[in-house]
């Protein structure tokens, strides 16, 4: 199955990285090194991940590029589709990166994933809070693993076959667009 080019939300749209917007994401990924939840610096990413294509989420409202979503298959994991995502904190809004994630997961399974790998690092609290909510805990915490920022972090890893992914993703539907309530059930008042 070929990627669509774009893929497109209420709030935002995902494109296909290439040299059409290379500039834009690039303004998104130096800010992204600034970011301590990202883990640090950031290394150079595939243009497409063995899930599909790694893809810019574009603001509909401004046009503006406010993050980014990539793929790729776990190292000597077949089938497990490691999943990132970066909304720049200052350019997001609440509720583009889960629009975006609903828009762009359903795709890595659609191309062959059968598991979806999440590593959280413990002090995202943003992502913790939004899990715990949900009560999904951690599949796994691998205790003062990273160091980033001056301090050794525990590690959060979430696995989600197609059907968890789907149970817990629809919990958020009624806060995104078509919802009955609004955005800021999700903790921000921006």
């Amino acid at each position: 199955m070929d990627a669509p080019a774009t893929i497109t939300g209420v709030w935002v749209t995902l494109e296909a990285i290439s040299n059409l917007n290379a500039a834009e994401v690039a303004e998104v990924d130096a800010r992204r090194q600034f970011v301590p939840e990202m883990g640090g610096p950031y290394v150079r990413r595939r243009l497409v991940g063995r899930f599909g294509p790694t893809m810019a989420i574009r603001d509909n409202k401004s046009g503006q590029i406010v993050g980014t979503l990539e793929n790729d298959e776990m190292a000597g994991y077949p089938g497990v589709a490691v999943y990132i995502i970066y909304a720049d904190p200052d350019r997001s809004r609440p509720g583009f990166a889960m629009e975006a994630s609903g828009l762009y997961i359903p795709t890595l399974f659609e191309r062959g994933a059968d598991i979806l790998h999440l590593e959280i690092l413990s002090f995202n609290r943003e992502m913790t809070h939004m899990l715990d909510r949900r009560h999904r805990p951690p599949d796994v915490r691998m205790r003062r693993h990273a160091y980033v920022a001056g301090h050794y972090w525990d590690l959060l890893i979430y696995g989600f076959d197609r059907a968890d992914w789907e149970a817990f993703f629809n919990k958020f539907r009624v806060v995104l667009p078509g919802g009955p309530r609004a955005i800021a059930a999700l903790g921000s008042g921006r």
